[in-house]
């Protein structure tokens, strides 16, 4: 792996050089969810390099992907920081892509000095959720912005010291905020491409017509929809490699594929 140096200014306080334990509490078992927190973790330990960076997970989803990144120093279930009764962190985020109150309240379980999470418009003005004890509402104006969810996690690092934050952001370099694959993965997913002769077209396109978030609330094209609009577009774009991105867990049996430009990749568990 290559080391990466971090350093940051400020002082005590909360500043680069204060020695905080900084968890980062995910619940989400999706991959999307997950990684759009990547650039807040990143920060977080650019911000304050001496600090410890904990992250809390509820499913493997997450421990899986982060698990090569060495700028985290830890990563622990839920359930293990609930055991564990010597185990207190200075400052806890809590990151929410929607609302969840059950997850407010779980979060309230972990021994800490400060609970941040994100507040969205719908919690403050529909349901006058404007106050919940022990929990540091930071309201995410993503209603004003474009909905950048990656961008908006940053205001939970934001939090934890405003002034430090404003003044050391502009000199992070997010180029390094990468995802760090093993050896076995990467050796698993060229040999599919090779197989599926990815090298013959222009681009590789891909299709996931798998939204757990949208699965039960009707705004999601069907299964049968999205195979349509894939073959369509195989037609349509011959040079163009279109791949479905299947995993064991799918349940999804495929039609036969009329279209040589259109394959299956079928993930494994990790």
């Amino acid at each position: 792996m290559i080391a990466i140096s971090f350093s940051a200014g400020g002082g005590g306080g909360g500043g680069g050089d204060f020695p905080l334990k900084i968890a980062f509490y995910l619940l989400c078992a999706g991959i999307g969810d997950a990684m759009v927190i990547l650039k807040s973790l990143y920060a977080a330990k650019f911000l304050y390099p001496k600090a410890t960076l904990s992250l809390i997970v509820k499913f493997n989803t997450s421990k899986n992907l982060f698990r090569n990144m060495e700028w985290i120093d830890e990563i622990v279930s839920f359930d293990e920081v609930l055991q564990d009764k010597t185990r207190k962190f200075d400052v806890v985020l809590l990151l929410l892509q929607h609302d969840n109150l059950k997850a407010i309240w779980e979060v309230k379980r972990i021994p800490t000095k400060r609970i941040l999470t994100t507040f969205s418009k719908n919690l403050l003005l529909h349901k006058r959720m404007l106050f919940i004890p022990q929990v540091e509402q930071v309201i995410n104006p993503y209603w004003r912005q474009n909905r950048a969810f990656m961008e908006g996690s940053l205001n939970l690092v934001r939090a934890i010291n405003k002034k430090h934050f404003d003044k050391e952001i502009p000199k992070i370099d997010y180029s390094k905020a990468l995802l760090k694959r093993e050896e076995e993965n990467i050796i698993f997913v060229d040999s599919i491409l090779e197989k599926l002769e990815a090298c013959k077209y222009a681009k590789i396109i891909g299709v996931n017509p798998f939204c757990v978030t949208l699965k039960n609330a009707g705004k999601n094209f069907s299964f049968s929809t999205w195979f349509r609009i894939a073959e369509n577009l195989a037609k349509e774009f011959p040079q163009f490699l279109f791949i479905f991105m299947d995993y064991p867990k799918s349940g999804v049996q495929f039609p036969k594929m009329e279209q040589e430009n259109l394959k299956i990749f079928k993930n494994n568990q990790d």
